[in-house]
């Protein structure tokens, strides 16, 4: 019903998976708030990136790290 998602900060959640289809994450590296998105031309172009490869991925996990909206604003205020 739920599986382990380790993030790459060593931040351990939990994720539901009974229907609910795949999803990447964004992660903030400053608050640790973590957005879930899904998009179909990323996925498209893993998939061609594969088969030009000959390779069948089985399983994939995607984390871009950067900072949410409400810490860069905070940065910003703190860097004037």
């Amino acid at each position: 019903m739920a599986r382990e998602v380790h993030f790459e900060n060593d931040c351990l959640r939990y994720e539901h998976q009974y229907n609910h289809r795949h999803h990447d994450h964004l992660i903030c590296l400053e608050c640790g708030a973590s957005v879930e998105f899904f998009n179909s031309e990323i996925e498209k172009l893993q998939n061609l990136i594969a088969q030009e490869y000959g390779f069948e991925i089985v399983d994939h996990n995607r984390e871009l790290f950067g900072y949410c909206s409400e810490c860069r604003k905070r940065r910003g205020k703190e860097e004037l």
